[in-house]
């Protein structure tokens, strides 16, 4: 996986409309990572970016969270982009996604994701308990403005993150403005992966 510049930026934003739309509907994703995340290349070779596989889509309730179970207890999703609530198995909303989508935008910055580990319980308990590597530390070519927008979506309290995808968005867009790289992107099709 390459590490993107934060001028590609740009591929986030038609993940977060679509994010955006579907939380203004109700629903929250609950499995936000690179897999979902579909490049389509026209002839032009203009990229479209599609946001898949809502298969753990959940309606979220009036005034009601959902859980993030299986039937037998065990928590659903990928452990490298699950938000902690998930991890712990407890109530989640939208800003699940929030969590789950500033892994993806670290990944996309610096090539890997927030964290790692030997097993998939190990990185359930990184994302409840370990504070991540501010993303400019982690690649030199992601600037330290960037830092302080991905780790407010990496809270591990859920009223500490951004409340929405929007706000997400127009902080990570001004933070990457103030580091005089726009959220455009270029380059070839291979080089724009996930």
């Amino acid at each position: 996986f390459p590490t993107r510049r934060s001028s590609d930026l740009g591929l986030l934003h038609p993940i977060a409309l679509a994010l955006s739309a579907a939380h203004e509907a109700g629903i929250a994703h609950r499995d936000l990572k690179p897999e979902n995340v579909f490049l389509c290349l026209s002839g032009d070779a203009h990229v479209t970016v599609k946001l898949l596989d809502f298969g753990m889509a959940k309606l979220l309730g009036q005034g009601t969270q959902s859980t993030h179970k299986t039937r037998s207890g065990a928590p659903m999703g990928s452990p490298r982009y699950m938000s902690p609530e998930q991890c712990r198995g407890v109530a989640v909303d939208a800003r699940t996604d929030v969590y789950s989508f500033g892994c993806l935008t670290y990944r996309l910055l610096t090539g890997m994701p927030p964290f790692e580990a030997a097993t998939a319980l190990e990185l359930m308990m990184a994302h409840v308990s370990a504070s991540p590597i501010p993303p400019s530390h982690r690649s030199p070519g992601v600037p330290s403005e960037l830092d302080e927008p991905i780790l407010k979506m990496l809270e591990k309290l859920p009223d500490a993150r951004p409340a929405t995808l929007a706000l997400a968005m127009e902080s990570l867009v001004a933070a990457a403005e103030r580091a005089g790289q726009g959220p455009g992107h270029a380059g070839p099709p291979s080089a724009l992966l996930l």
